[in-house]
């Protein structure tokens, strides 16, 4: 009936939301491209299939056309799916329609399935709409290299990930810089899973986080009775504990002059030689490495090896910080507003205004600031909207609301010259207008949504004025 159709399966198709039919056994016979792609898995796999199937498979745990043959009419519930192909669980919202033969037995059950997340992104598009923000642009089904747990909609983050994705299965060394809180764990985590080490372990070593007097026995390990308080076993090192895997090694900049010799000796001949021992052992791994501090400076200062330096800069990975991508901070804030609301069983949504304040404001803490942000909003707030001002403290910083500025007096007109162009009068007050917004925020971003025009409209006014702020 419904497979034959090729007008309904094409109408069907182009939605975004996933709709599968059942027939009456609960067998799969009908499947469109949205339920298989947020499903992660081909249509041959799916039809003629056992709903049931998935249950076993720890899938679900329900069938929710148990529930709708139970009841006899349709049912709407929240399910937590686990796909068992190694893509990331994810909750959807579910509402089953049994369809009833002429004898009133169920004949088919009619299924839409929302991805909660993919939702969320949708609704919080359309709130904002023609409000002059980076929109949300939610999942459109189409191809995307980088996972859905990274969040990755501005130009500049897309275009270091096509870049990243050029060196991910090349054993170079790569090192990724960038402030603090800008993510650079979570980019070793995107390469090292991107590589053809991704089976084994990738090993996070924080060398600002190790005494000195413990750095080398915790990277290189030790020998039995090396030294006092050695375990008698001895001890594997953190770098052997990489065989054929990764090795990230946060703040290398903290790391001693003399560390800093022996790891690169460690990288030219690929082996390790334990505290107390005079046998080198072989290691194959993969470095990665990452800093907030200026690599450079710290060469010039002597603080840092120039050769090292050389060694683990094959390849620089910066990653801007959130001030330089403002197109991000919406989608991540309503990432972590999902991951948060799970996590304590609440459900917040953000306010448009809320929305306006997180991106007006700059994040010097970056991706870490915002998170804990979220989180703290979520935990102290006592409404389902969030607004920046109903939290028991007003947590977002007062910069992230500018206070009202007078603007600009408007050109003065003389009347005695004989003639006056309205036409350019207007353009004149634009112009300081536009002036004063760009001096006050310091952004072409921020200067669009406190004025209510895109970006590119500021951007394109700014080059028109010859603007300099």
């Amino acid at each position: 009936m419904f497979q034959n159709s090729a007008h309904i399966k094409t109408m069907l198709d182009n939605l975004q939301t996933g709709i599968y039919i059942l027939d009456a056994r609960g067998v799969y016979i009908y499947a469109n491209k949205a339920h298989l792609e947020q499903s992660d898995v081909a249509e041959e796999a799916l039809l003629g299939n056992d709903v049931h199937d998935l249950i076993p498979l720890g899938v679900v745990d329900f069938c929710i056309s148990d529930l709708v043959r139970e009841k006899g009419r349709a049912v709407t519930v929240v399910q937590l799916v686990t796909p068992g192909t190694g893509a990331t669980p994810y909750r959807q919202l579910i509402t089953s329609t049994p369809l009833f033969d002429e004898d009133g037995e169920i004949e088919y059950f009619f299924t839409e399935a929302h991805n909660m997340s993919q939702l969320n992104m949708r609704y919080y598009a359309a709130l904002l709409a023609g409000e002059g923000l980076q929109q949300v642009q939610g999942d459109t089904g189409a191809p995307r290299r980088v996972p859905k747990t990274i969040i990755c909609e501005s130009p500049a983050m897309r275009r270091l990930f096509d870049a990243v994705d050029r060196f991910c299965n090349i054993d170079i060394p790569l090192l990724i810089t960038g402030e603090s809180g800008t993510g650079k764990e979570v980019m070793a985590e995107y390469i090292h899973q991107a590589s053809n080490r991704r089976d084994k372990k990738l090993v996070v070593v924080n060398c600002a986080a190790l005494p000195e007097n413990l750095l080398e026995a915790e990277l290189f390990g030790y020998e039995k009775g090396s030294f006092t308080g050695a375990l008698q076993t001895g001890r594997q090192g953190m770098i052997e504990q990489a065989e054929g895997g990764t090795l990230f090694l946060d703040e290398i900049n903290s790391l001693p002059l003399g560390m800093q010799a022996k790891l690169l000796r460690t990288l030219e001949t690929r082996t390790v030689q334990k505290v107390g021992s005079v046998q080198p052992r072989f290691v194959d791994f993969r470095l990665l490495s990452a800093t907030g501090q200026d690599l450079e400076a710290c060469v010039q200062s002597g603080q840092f090896r120039l050769d090292l330096y050389y060694r683990i800069n094959a390849v620089p990975v910066n990653i801007p910080p959130l001030r330089q991508r403002a197109e991000d901070i919406i989608p991540l804030a309503v990432h972590f507003l999902q991951q948060f609301c799970e996590q304590y069983g609440r459900v917040r949504f953000f306010s448009k205004e809320a929305l306006q304040a997180l991106q007006r404001y700059d994040w010097p803490g970056n991706v870490r600031q915002l998170k804990n942000y979220v989180e703290r909003l979520v935990i102290m707030s006592a409404e389902d909207e969030l607004d920046v001002r109903q939290a028991p403290e007003n947590l977002l910083p007062d910069e992230a609301v500018p206070a009202a500025f007078a603007g600009p007096p408007a050109p003065a007109i003389d009347f005695a010259g004989g003639h006056f162009s309205l036409k350019d009068y207007l353009a004149e007050c634009e112009r300081e207008v536009l002036q004063a917004t760009l001096e006050q925020f310091k952004s072409t971003y921020k200067a669009g949504a406190f004025l209510g025009m895109t970006q590119s409209s500021i951007a394109k006014k700014k080059q028109k004025y010859n603007i300099q702020y």
